[in-house]
């Protein structure tokens, strides 16, 4: 599961209040009084009251903005075809990635966490984001992001020294405090105003657009190429695939129960969770930050960035932006 770290709000019909009312028939002229049949005794006029008991008060309409209620917009079918035109697609794409999820990639990362001791796991976790650390920073160089450029090459220089290879992650405690900030080629796409294109689910990948998943290929390959020797090896690109999407289905087993359980169209509910969610990171690149989707429909996975999606690839795959320096 490759994600430009994301991962992956649900469509419903528009609700609204109706009130109804009525209105009385208008009758053309008021019919005269018919003659009865004699014998027939007529009960008296009733006297009208002085005070007459005013008519209740029409029941407004339900407050449909209080706590608890949802109230949620549907896409036009037009919205839906021009976001994503594959979506027949995608959908069965969505699903066949699902079921092997359920079938092999969760139950072999079960396998991993229990077969493999959690320090030995968490220094290979460590290990895979501090190879990724030189995308990070040239991505945030063509950015115009210096200062967390700057943090980031110190990262790297730390955690490849002092750290063994990356295995601690000792760049992110005291004294250094420089937390890990993701960042790729389609972050820096989208800061120079290239759209995202239309919207994909594939295999090894999960949510992307046209822009993002051009990104993630470069950055794939641009790594390993920069830093040489064993890294250009297919038994690399291999290794860390496998392990890379075991390590990110782990960390991620827990929302996508609840995801599954939960979420009435998982498809449509990854889909436009991703695409706000990347609108919203790439605005705050550009210097015009919008409320990000931070909350995922219901308990949608958080979006991460991940070396190879091969794990459920319900996490959108973005890149999470660096604050403005």
């Amino acid at each position: 599961m490759h994600a430009q770290d994301t991962p992956r709000l649900l469509i419903m019909g528009a609700m609204a209040g109706l009130a109804v009312q009525s209105t009385p028939a208008l009758a053309d002229q008021p019919a005269a009084a018919q003659p009865l049949p004699a014998g027939v005794a007529t009960a008296p006029a009733p006297i009208p009251s002085p005070n007459p008991t005013p008519s209740a008060a029409p029941t407004p309409p339900a407050d449909l903005s209080g706590p608890g209620v949802i109230v949620v917009s549907g896409h036009s079918r037009k919205y839906e075809e021009r976001i994503d035109p594959a979506e027949a697609i995608n959908t069965k794409s969505f699903g066949a990635i699902q079921t092997a999820d359920r079938m092999v990639i969760g139950p072999a990362s079960q396998v991993y966490e229990h077969g493999v001791p959690g320090p030995v796991r968490s220094g290979i976790h460590n290990v895979l984001y501090n190879l990724r650390e030189p995308t990070n920073f040239l991505n945030f160089l063509l950015q115009h992001k210096v200062g967390k450029a700057a943090e980031t090459l110190a990262r790297f220089t730390l955690n490849s020294t002092m750290g063994w290879g990356g295995v601690f992650d000792v760049a992110k405690r005291k004294p250094f405090n420089l937390p890990y900030r993701r960042n790729g080629l389609a972050n820096t796409m989208g800061f120079y105003g290239i759209g995202p294109g239309p919207y994909m689910f594939l295999p090894l990948v999960g949510p992307t657009t046209l822009r993002d998943f051009i990104g993630i290929t470069i950055d794939r390959f641009s790594a390993p190429a920069a830093l040489g020797g064993p890294f250009q090896t297919p038994e690399y690109g291999f290794s860390v695939m496998v392990i890379g999407g075991m390590d990110d289905r782990l960390r991620i087993a827990p929302q996508l129960a609840k995801y599954r359980d939960q979420v009435g169209d998982p498809y449509r509910a990854t889909r436009d969770f991703y695409l706000r969610r990347r609108q919203a990171e790439i605005d705050d690149l550009r210097g015009h930050p919008s409320k990000p989707a931070t909350k995922p429909p219901v308990a949608a996975p958080p979006t991460s960035q991940s070396p190879a999606a091969t794990a459920p690839v319900v996490t959108p795959a973005t890149a999470t932006p660096a604050p403005s320096n």
